[in-house]
């Protein structure tokens, strides 16, 4: 099941009948998706999302509609969780790479970069 359709299954109240521009980070980042999630669809709120995705190495949470002070700083501590957390197994993770960046922790990131061996 894709990531999307997960999140608009668990949480309607945020997801429209097809998110805008769509769903697109790694697994890693799902417990502080869901977690953010929880947190804003518990809320009486209007808002809906517009995209969660990887951007610069760091989660990127849009949404439609005004939030207030407490839903934009639960996204911006969920934003803000995805400079540490490795986005492809949850590890610990540190934002590496120059051009595409991406935060991985070291196994991760030497599954990215294998070291070249002659043949």
């Amino acid at each position: 099941m894709s990531q999307e359709k997960e999140l608009a299954e668990k949480y309607p109240k945020l997801f429209p009948e097809k998110v805008a521009c769509g769903v697109y980070f790694g697994d890693g980042w799902m417990p502080i998706v869901e977690t953010l999630c929880g947190l804003l669809s518990s809320e009486q709120t209007t808002i809906k999302v517009v995209q969660i995705k990887e951007k610069f190495g760091v989660l990127r949470f849009y949404v439609d509609g005004k939030t207030n002070p407490w839903q934009t700083g639960a996204i911006a501590m969920a934003e803000a969780m995805s400079y540490k957390i490795c986005e492809r197994c949850s590890k610990p993770g540190t934002r590496r790479g120059e051009g595409w960046v991406k935060t991985l922790c070291d196994d991760c990131d030497a599954d990215r970069y294998p070291e070249k061996t002659d043949a």
